[in-house]
Parts: C-alpha cells; sequence; structure tokens
C-alpha cells in the first residue's frame, strides 16, 4: 500500500472516531450505573434488563452510523479529498467499507464496559489484544493474497471486526449476565439521561479535538503527506491504549467507592493506579520521543516518508504522552459523577486548537500541526493539574509522582530535537545517552522517593 493509501487509513481512524462520538456517552454511564447497581445489590434480573435498555439503544446507533457513511462517502470522495493516484469510485467504496466495519465496531466499547463493571478484565483484554493482532496479520495476509489495495485492507477490518463483536457479546451475556432474553427497563435508563446528556456533549467536544487536526489536513495536504502524518500519528496514539486500559479497570471501583464514600480505599486504588500507569506509559513514550534517530531506519523498510514520519513522532508522542496522564482525572470525575469541568475544558480549547493547526501548517508545514497537537494536550494537562491542586487525595497520588516523571521526559524531549542539528554520529550517539540517563534518572525517583511521598 502507498502513501496515499494510507492517508485513507488514516480516515478510517477518523471514521471510528465519528462512531465514537455517537455512543453518547452510554458506554460508560452503563458501566458506572451498572457498578453502582451491583454496588446497591441490585437483583441480577434488574442489572440485566437495564443492560438490555442500553444495547439496543447503542445497536440503533451503529445502524444509524453506518446509513450516514453509505450516504455522504460519494460526496467526500469528490469534493473534499485531494487524491493524487486513487480514483473517486475507489475512494467510494473504501470509505464505506470502512464506515461498515466502524458500525462492527461500535458497541465493542460498550460490551467491554458491561464486562469491567463486573470485574471482568482479563477476558475482554484478551479479545481486544487478540483482535488488534488480528487485524494486522489478517490484513497483511489479505494484502499479499489479495493484492495490496484498499479493499483487501478493509475486508480483513470487516471480518476480524466481526468476529470480535461476537466473541464480546457472548462474554458479556452469556458468561457474565448469565441470561439473554430479558425486555429492556426504560425507567431504569431514564435515570440515567441527565449524565448521559452531559457526558454527550463531553464525547462531542473531545471528538472535534481529536478530529479537528484530520479535517483541516486532508483539505490543505495532498494525501500522500496527510498519510505520513496519520501513520505518525496513529504510531503517537500507540501509548493511549497503555493508559486507558488501567482507567477501565480502576472506573468501577471508583464508581463504587465513590457511592459509598470511602475515601481510603479510593485513595489506595488511585495511588496504584498512577504507579502502574506511569510504569507502563513512560518506557514507551521515552522511546518515541527521544529515539527518533533509532527507529528512522525501521520506518524506512516499510514507507519512503521514513524521515518525515520520524520528525514527527517526537512531538506527537509528547502531545499523546500529556493526554495519557489526565486519563485518571476524567475516570474520577466521571465516577463522581462531576463532567461540568471536563465539558469546560474541552469546549474552552477547541477554537484556540483550530486556529493553531490551520496557521501552524500554512506556515510550519505538518509539524507545524504536531506542534499544534502537543501544545493542545500540554494545555489540557495543566488545566487539570490547576484544578486537581486542592483536592489532597490528588496531590498526594498525583502531582508529585507526575511532576518527577515530566520533568525527566520533558528534558528527554529537549535533547532529542538538539540531536537534530548535530553535525557527526558520535553527538547524536552521546545526546542519546545523555537521553537515556535522564529517563532513568526519573523513573528512579519515581519508584524511590516518589513511593515514599505516597
Amino acid at each position: 500500500m502507498g502513501t496515499e493509501n494510507f492517508g485513507i487509513v488514516g480516515l478510517y481512524i477518523s471514521i471510528q472516531a465519528f462512531f465514537g462520538l455517537m455512543d453518547f456517552g452510554l458506554p460508560i454511564t452503563a458501566n458506572r450505573q451498572v457498578s453502582i447497581l451491583r454496588a446497591n445489590t441490585g437483583s441480577h434480573i434488574e442489572v440485566a434488563r437495564l443492560i438490555r435498555a442500553f444495547e439496543i439503544i447503542i445497536l440503533i446507533i451503529a445502524l444509524f452510523g453506518l446509513l450516514i457513511m453509505a450516504v455522504i462517502s460519494p460526496w467526500l470522495s469528490a469534493n473534499w479529498l485531494n487524491p493524487v493516484s486513487l480514483s473517486i469510485g475507489e475512494i467510494t467504496i473504501a470509505l464505506i467499507m470502512a464506515g461498515a466495519s466502524a458500525a462492527l465496531r461500535f458497541p465493542c466499547a460498550f460490551y467491554n464496559n458491561i464486562l469491567f463493571a463486573f470485574d471482568r478484565h482479563f477476558a475482554p483484554n484478551f479479545v481486544t489484544a487478540m483482535a488488534a493482532y488480528l487485524r494486522v496479520l489478517i490484513a497483511v495476509i489479505f494484502l499479499i493474497q489479495f493484492g495490496p489495495s484498499l479493499e483487501s485492507f478493509f475486508l480483513s477490518q470487516l471480518i476480524v471486526n466481526g468476529v470480535e463483536l461476537i466473541a464480546l457479546q457472548y462474554l458479556a451475556w452469556r458468561k457474565t449476565v448469565g441470561v439473554f432474553f430479558v425486555s429492556p427497563d426504560w425507567q431504569q435508563f431514564k435515570k440515567t439521561i441527565r449524565l448521559t446528556l452531559s457526558l454527550s456533549l463531553v464525547s462531542l467536544t473531545a471528538f472535534a479535538l481529536s478530529q479537528i487536526d484530520k479535517v483541516i489536513l486532508v483539505k490543505l495536504l495532498p494525501l500522500d503527506q496527510f498519510g505520513a502524518y496519520s501513520v505518525a500519528f496513529a504510531l503517537a496514539m500507540g501509548l493511549l491504549p497503555l493508559s486507558y486500559s488501567i482507567g477501565n479497570a480502576v472506573f468501577p471501583e471508583f464508581s463504587r467507592l465513590k457511592a459509598k464514600a470511602i475515601t481510603h480505599e479510593l485513595s489506595e486504588k488511585l495511588s496504584k493506579a498512577l504507579r502502574l500507569t506511569l510504569l507502563l506509559v513512560v518506557p514507551a513514550a521515552a522511546f518515541l520521543i527521544t529515539q527518533n534517530n533509532g527507529y528512522e531506519g525501521l520506518l524506512g523498510l516499510f514507507t519512503n516518508e521514513a524521515k518525515t514520519i520520524s520528525l514527527l513522532l517526537p512531538v506527537l508522542a509528547m502531545g499523546s504522552l500529556f493526554q495519557a496522564f489526565v486519563v485518571l482525572p476524567h475516570a474520577y470525575r466521571i465516577a463522581a459523577g462531576e463532567v461540568r469541568y471536563i465539558l469546560w475544558i474541552n469546549s474552552a480549547l477547541i477554537t484556540p486548537y483550530m486556529i493553531a493547526v490551520y496557521f501552524g501548517t500554512l506556515h510550519g508545514g505538518i509539524i507545524g500541526a504536531c506542534w499544534a497537537f502537543m501544545g493542545l494536550n500540554f494545555l489540557n494537562f495543566i488545566f487539570h493539574y490547576y484544578y486537581l491542586r486542592a483536592n489532597p487525595l490528588w496531590v498526594k497520588n498525583y502531582v508529585v509522582l507526575l511532576l518527577s516523571m515530566l520533568t525527566a521526559i520533558i528534558i528527554g524531549f529537549i535533547l532529542a530535537n538538539l540531536s537534530i542539528f548535530a553535525d557527526n554520529l558520535w553527538t547524536r550517539l552521546g545526546i542519546a545517552l545523555i537521553n537515556i540517563l535522564v529517563i532513568l534518572a526519573g523513573m528512579y525517583y519515581f519508584l524511590l522517593y516518589g513511593t515514599k511521598r505516597t
């Protein structure tokens, strides 16, 4: 697949985000309400009927989203994209297949959240991980067997996403809830409408923040350059599943403990979740941010845009790291039913980010958009830090450990960018060594001094 095809794959990621926007916060709301209902000793049938009500709405939304994609794909192909060699017909078919694939995957988040609410984490995470692995493996097989076309790629995604959906639905109903043929409890569902509406607004603003750059760049840049950005962005976003998996795991506990006002146990859960987030995310982030000269050769095996991607990736990875560090605060506030502040932050950042991406791209090219993305997530992190500074629970578990690690990462990031101006190999190796030592110092501070402070 050429770089232009990667641009269409980048749009597929945006289409998935579009479907995520349409969930209106229902998966998270279902997780929270099921957790609270179980904590309040709700009966097995009551829980099942509440889940059924949420499920019906989710499936209707998935079908509606598929219909929208089928209608707008021809217009997008002819009027919005800037193809170089692909035909409008090829792009239209690819976008419709991408919409169908996203529609199949859309309910998976709901079933995952139901399983998390029942404290079942291994099975859904195993299915999700295997599906992610198979999406790559089956895609490679199809591309080799049927040719490197968009149709081959999206056919592989359709098959894997369908299998993932069936597996998660089976785990949620047959292996967890235990009953399947129950009627929906619309009265219980109505009690969640206020929170659902609030989360839908959060989803709307989060979608705008996550897709503004794609919408602007796909219009300003040729499709091959947008493809390079899409590859770098997808690699940088690989940090987020590490933090989201932890946030998903602790969210039901946060909901139950907040409902019962058990502060001490909540503090312990938060401290463990934060430590695990740092230990998983920081090493991966440090590699992406500081070792761009090292992985440029590896990227060169797969694309002709390896140099461009290696320049974009450290900046995008730094932004992704800031984003990973606000996952736990989000989970905590949503578990408490307090989403107003998240909505306020997201709304305040949309217009500045749009302006930054547009003018950054006009005057600095793709790298300007990357710096805008990093700036957005840095401001988001600062706003959350400022708000949480008055909460003793978060000052104890969040601020001390987080700032110790971010200091090391930021220094490494600065050094990594200085290595671009190095005029010989030995200077670059020396800078890379200093990067590694700085990161190790941060980890040492975190594991020893930071642990004592908490």
